[in-house]
């Protein structure tokens, strides 16, 4: 896993925040850990109600971090481990969501390229958000990094991403549809 992640507190805006750290494994390596970091903050540009908006980042100190906005909620893998089965009509609209968040992110050439349920949260009255953008272009400068992070999503990885090409907006609907 990239990150650990904690739920904490912003002091000077008194709201609860998502505060994802670099595992040590990947922080180990600053030119990686500058260019994972610079990744995730262009997703910072993105203002949508289904993904889940970055706060603030930290390239250049130790441990790397970003801050994201709590969700109150978890990730779609874990609802289906606690629940079994979504209902149909869950599932449509858990598709639905995250389907506009890819759209609107695709408006804007920021592509996912590692949509899963991991990265999917499900929170209360229908919340959906789409975490962890940008995380797979960060990877390709780093074959090394990257083999062992698609082993991760292999299931639902696009067939263009297991060569170790480029994810593109047609990458991302794949892992969607397989999600």
């Amino acid at each position: 896993n990239f990150f650990s992640v904690y739920k904490a507190r912003d002091k000077v805006l008194n709201r609860l925040v998502a505060v994802k750290v670099l595992s040590p494994e990947y922080a180990s390596n600053p030119e990686f850990a500058k260019e994972f970091i610079s990744s995730l903050q262009k997703a910072s540009e993105l203002n949508h109600p289904n993904i889940a908006k970055v706060l603030d980042a930290d390239e250049y100190h130790s441990p790397n971090y970003i801050a994201t906005e709590y969700v109150h909620g978890i990730s779609l893998k874990e609802r289906i481990k606690r629940t079994g089965p979504l209902s149909p009509a869950f599932a449509v609209e858990i598709t639905i969501a995250v389907a506009q968040a890819l759209a609107y992110a695709h408006k804007h050439s920021i592509v996912h390229g590692d949509v899963k349920p991991d990265n999917i949260i499900t929170g209360h009255e229908g919340v959906v958000k789409l975490t962890d953008f940008g995380v797979v272009n960060a990877l390709e400068q780093f074959p090394d990094m990257r083999e062992s992070a698609i082993l991760n999503s292999v299931h639902y990885a696009s067939p263009e991403v297991l060569r170790g090409e480029q994810a593109i907006p047609a990458s991302d609907v794949y892992s969607l549809g397989v999600v």
